[in-house]
């Protein structure tokens, strides 16, 4: 597997994880930012 397909793999799943974790915190005002 290409190493920069592999990080971009990793970066969007810690992405997602990060994601989860504001949805879970209830601040939908931060995930609008980071979009």
């Amino acid at each position: 597997m290409d190493d920069a397909r592999l990080y971009r793999m990793y970066d969007e799943d810690r992405r997602a994880l990060e994601v989860a974790r504001l949805l879970s915190s209830s601040k939908p005002v931060t995930l609008r930012v980071q979009r």
